[in-house]
């Protein structure tokens, strides 16, 4: 019904567009006058010997009389009057003319789209319009068949393991480094070295609180055993590199891991594809033809959906990576300024 009331409007707007080209009449020709001007021959003759620019005199030819500064006769004045008229009349009818069939142009090919519309309407064929099933994660793995599990499984072993290093990076190693040097700083100025230490022993939870309460204990012991100078400097030093030693390289073990099993659902993924692809082509080479069509429809729908598993699945595991390792980087760095400066300023205390 819609097409057919669509072809009605393009014809009747066809069929008035065709009439106005046809109709349309062209201007005047604007030589009516010209059997009327006065003595053809002497006209010529008083032009020649004039010679003026026409188009220079058209309009001053009505302001100027005989008295006037050009000081021409009235006689030649009305010659070139008329003269301009003319021209003025040739030069609008030859534009008529050029705008007529500029129109007429217009109106043909207009006419011509909207029948070549109404054919091409009238020729398609009446379709109801198939709805695609949508595609969701379920679909996905379901047509990715066993290697969207196995992409699903590497997948929940990172997640796993993240949550793990999340707990680990985040919430036991939550400290301020520089709140927590500048609180120690202060009781060790004032030489209250037993505060010193139950503050950093109430962070020895973390890798920074446990290297500066180690370190604050062999400062205690060292005192306590007379030893000052370089003896004192040297024994501090060793003991805060000491427990550097046995704390930081459990910041970022293992963290390459997360690139690993990202690139391990990646692989997978890839190879689901390239076997999908081949359950296609051997279904075309040898099933029978009634089941040709659905066989390449079901392995070309493996290849792709392993291909959106293993991407759907790297892309987390890789994001995951960043955010553990810049804060294991974060953490390594803290540990390293403000072990540096703790030592420092225990030296300083023990020269001064």
């Amino acid at each position: 019904m819609r097409k057919i009331i669509v072809t009605a409007i393009a014809l009747v707007m066809a069929t008035l567009l065709l009439g106005q080209a046809v109709t349309s009449e062209l201007p005047p020709s604007g030589f009516e006058g010209v059997a009327e001007m006065v003595d053809h021959e002497v006209f010529e003759l008083t032009l020649k010997a004039l010679q003026p620019d026409i188009t220079t005199f058209k309009d001053k030819a009505d302001t100027y009389n005989e008295v006037g500064r050009y000081n021409f006769p009235k006689y030649y004045l009305e010659l070139i009057q008329k003269v301009s008229k003319l021209q003025l009349d040739n030069w609008q009818q030859k534009r008529n003319i050029w705008l007529g069939v500029k129109m007429k142009t217009k109106q043909i090919i207009l006419v011509v789209i909207a029948l070549l519309f109404c054919a091409t309407l009238l020729a398609q064929p009446d379709a109801t319009p198939v709805k695609a099933a949508p595609i969701t994660p379920g679909k996905i793995l379901h047509d990715s068949g066993g290697w969207g599990y196995a992409i699903i499984l590497t997948f929940i072993i990172g997640l796993v393991y993240g949550i793990v290093r999340y707990i680990q990076l985040y919430q036991r190693e939550k400290i301020d480094a520089q709140k927590f040097y500048l609180k120690l700083k202060g009781y060790l100025k004032n030489d209250q070295l037993d505060e010193a230490a139950k503050v950093a022993e109430s962070f020895k939870g973390t890798t920074l609180g446990y290297i500066f309460w180690s370190g604050i204990r062999i400062y205690i012991d060292t005192r306590k055993a007379n030893k000052k100078g370089e003896e004192l400097d040297r024994a501090v030093q060793n003991g805060f590199e000491e427990a550097v030693l046995q704390t930081v390289f459990k910041i970022d073990p293992n963290l390459s891991w997360f690139t690993t099993l990202a690139q391990i659902c990646t692989y997978l993924g890839l190879l689901g594809t390239i076997w999908g692809l081949l359950e296609a082509f051997e279904g075309l080479a040898n099933a029978p033809e009634s089941q040709k069509n659905q066989l390449l429809t079901a392995g070309i729908s493996k290849a792709i959906g392993t291909t959106a598993m293993g991407l759907v699945a790297a892309i987390p595991l890789t994001l995951i990576h960043g955010g553990l390792y810049g804060r294991a980087q974060k953490i390594l760095a803290d540990i390293d300024e403000h072990t540096v400066k703790i030592i420092n300023y225990l030296s300083y205390v023990n020269r001064g």
